[in-house]
């Protein structure tokens, strides 16, 4: 039924000159006609407003209840019955087409929770939508789009457009998933939401990563794959939400065309550590069983259970795929990765029987070297390698597999070869390609290096200027420099590199200082750890570092000084306590300060093997031999240290163990005769170098 067009009462005396002024009349949105019983509204209007004044999901500050009437009051300013709304700027009026609008009222809400609100909301709207009419719904907190876009179910391929500061994708607080901060994620598990934009976001705090990253993945899915919502499926899962993520499945597989690719797709997105489960799999298996004759979904099922650890259970499933599809080379690759755990032998001779029927197959030749080299079967690995460059000497793949696996055999010359040629031919293949950030130039370095071209492995390090691994490029390049004695150049690098990568000072500025000790100017690394803890005097991990490279120098002072400093500002702090005692154990002076820090830093880390060599240490000063010997055995079990080998040897001879001391001086000989530890140590105790 049509109303009267304007439902406020003309009260007027000269109803020919009604004004119907902003300030007169029911408040209604812009003063247009209202319609408060949503059974009454008929067909005819072009745009029907709705008042949501719902504020309950909101975590912070309340009042948007309020945003209705606000909206409301705000609207009739600018609808001045004489002279209607015109743009000045635009030289146009609004809404001067015969635009039928008309106000619907307030959903009824409840202050004490959102169940009905949200039901009496996606009611309201639907009956707004089965007129005709636009509906324009006027919150309320940001979880009222919940119950909004719940009414638009009939509709397909929804886009919703977001202008807000937050992305509002979290998930829940605590079980509450309907906040004011999730309504983008709640729709995005609504089926007829295909896509979203949202402006405008710039607020911090607003979501944490994670939400960022779903909301990114929620994105990529593509729309025609049906209603996988994979992200959200995951999502589930992670939140142990079986119900949800049972039914959600469900779904998925009745509506998915290619029902394998879909179960392969599924299974191997949640093939991760994190969510792979007993649980998971015995609600996978039944679709796993619908699709047992496809191979990738077998290979999707080796991959979960690999994930799981059950080793056999992948390679089971390897074995299958392959024995479904015996003659395609990426199921018989991804077969051997799965089944090489637990079947080293029948790994191998399925990639025999593969190779037999289909000789030129190199990339599955290089597996069956790969295969050899970990059996130390270095010589056929190698074969097979060559075998597969010549097969397919214009494959960068190729070479670029082929070069580790030469380098894994240590045959290096070859792997040069292998690994230029390819730099080469994806050049020539595509000019534009770009290297800079490119981990070749690690693996061609690395090759260099135990050629002995070390200049040539600087120059090839030297090549890798962008990306995450360039700061590890730049401290193997001074390296390689150093070995080439161009101590002047390596340090260059490194200086260049703390300047272009600040946030690794600490790295690059110790690394020079170690390079420094080890030409022989154990002042100038002083020097150098001094610049850096000047421009980051806060960082202690630099002032650590200093304080042993000041130790190394004799300046045992400001060691003690700058250790002092770290402690008191951390006295947890482990390696600092630590270095300390053993500064003063080594020195025979404040013992029994030194045994309150190794007390509390064995009590902190009693696994630590420098901490238990310096207990040790103090225990031999004290005369207790029985003990320095414990502390010092168990931390060279923990961890061979030439040091702490020369402490027990010397805790074992002068406790009286004669014996067991030279045998194991004999051991440490074999090991690192030429140490100048070792060889004071055998001055000291009269032994013989052998």
């Amino acid at each position: 039924m049509r109303l009267d067009r304007n439902a406020n009462v003309n009260y007027s005396t000269n109803p020919d000159n009604f004004f119907n002024l902003p300030f007169t009349g029911i408040c209604s949105f812009m003063k247009t006609e209202i319609c408060p019983d949503l059974a009454r509204l008929g067909p005819g209007y072009d745009v029907a407003v709705l008042g949501m004044p719902f504020d309950v999901a909101a975590s912070a500050r309340s009042g948007a209840r309020f945003g209705p009437r606000g909206v409301r009051e705000a609207s009739t300013i600018n609808c001045d019955g004489l002279y209607g709304m015109y743009d000045p700027v635009r030289d146009t009026y609004y809404l001067d087409k015969g635009e039928k609008i008309i106000d619907c009222g307030d959903v009824d809400v409840s202050p004490c929770g959102y169940e009905q609100a949200f039901e009496n909301c996606t009611a309201a709207v639907k009956k707004i939508l089965s007129t005709g009419a636009l509906p324009v719904v006027i919150g309320g907190d940001h979880s009222v789009t919940i119950p909004v876009l719940r009414a638009f179910s009939g509709f397909e391929d929804i886009c919703v457009v977001q202008f807000d500061a937050h992305l509002d994708w979290t998930d829940a607080y605590g079980e509450f998933r309907y906040s004011h901060s999730s309504p983008m994620r709640r729709a995005s598990e609504m089926a007829h939401v295909s896509k979203m934009m949202q402006i405008g976001l710039r607020g911090l705090g607003s979501s944490g990563k994670k939400d960022f990253e779903q909301a990114r993945a929620w994105a990529a899915i593509d729309p025609k794959a049906g209603l996988a919502r994979r992200t959200i499926l995951v999502n589930a899962v992670e939140k142990g939400r079986q119900s949800e993520y049972v039914e959600l499945l469900s779904r998925m597989y009745a509506d998915a065309e290619d029902k394998a690719e879909l179960i392969t797709d599924v299974t191997t997105l949640l093939a991760q550590p994190e969510t792979a489960s007993a649980a998971l799999e015995t609600v996978l298996s039944p679709y796993w069983e619908k699709q047992a004759k496809n191979a990738r979904v077998q290979l999707a099922v080796g991959l979960f259970r690999q994930a799981r650890r059950d080793i056999p259970g992948a390679c089971r499933a390897g074995r299958t795929a392959v024995r479904l599809s015996p003659d395609s080379e990426p199921v018989l690759t991804a077969a051997a990765d799965l089944c090489w755990q637990a079947d080293r032998a029948g790994t191998e001779n399925i990639l025999k029987n593969f190779l037999a029927r289909h000789p030129d197959a190199s990339a599955v030749r290089l597996i069956h070297a790969r295969v050899l080299s970990r059996t130390g079967r270095l010589d056929e690995a190698m074969a097979d390698v060559k075998r597969a460059v010549k097969t397919s000497p214009d494959k960068p793949v190729i070479l670029l597999n082929a070069g580790q696996v030469a380098t894994d055999c240590r045959d290096f010359p070859k792997a040069e070869e292998y690994l230029t040629r390819y730099i080469d031919l994806v050049a020539e293949q595509n000019p534009d390609a770009d290297f800079s950030s490119n981990d070749i130039w690690l693996k061609l370095a690395g090759v260099l290096h135990e050629n002995g071209r070390h200049e040539e492995e600087a120059e090839a390090l030297g090549s890798l200027t962008d990306g995450e691994l360039a700061p590890q490029a730049r401290l193997r390049e001074a390296a390689a420099l150093a070995e080439s004695k161009r101590f002047d150049d390596a340090r260059a690098v490194l200086q260049g590199a703390a300047e272009d990568y600040p946030e690794h000072l600490n790295l690059f500025m110790t690394a020079e200082a170690r390079m420094l000790i080890e030409a022989s100017r154990p002042e100038d690394a002083l020097g150098v750890m001094k610049t850096a803890l000047a421009e980051q005097p806060d960082d202690v991990s630099l002032a650590y570092d200093t304080a042993m490279i000041a130790q190394n120098v004799g300046h045992f002072e400001e060691t003690e000084s700058i250790l002092k400093d770290i402690l008191s500002d951390d006295p947890d702090h482990v390696q600092a306590g630590n270095a300390l005692a053993y500064l003063w154990v080594t020195r025979d002076m404040n013992l029994p300060e030194a045994r309150r820090l190794l007390e509390h830093a064995y009590r902190l880390s009693p696994v630590d093997p420098y901490v238990l060599d310096s207990m040790g240490w103090l225990c031999f000063k004290e005369g207790r031999y029985d003990q320095a010997a414990e502390f010092t055995l168990a931390s060279l079990k923990r961890l061979f240290d030439v040091e702490v080998a020369c402490h027990l040897v010397e805790i074992l001879a002068v406790s009286g163990r004669d014996h067991e001391a030279e045998k194991l001086f004999r051991e440490l000989e074999q090991r690192a005769g030429s140490d100048a530890l070792v060889l004071d140590l055998a001055k000291r105790l009269n032994y013989k170098i052998k």
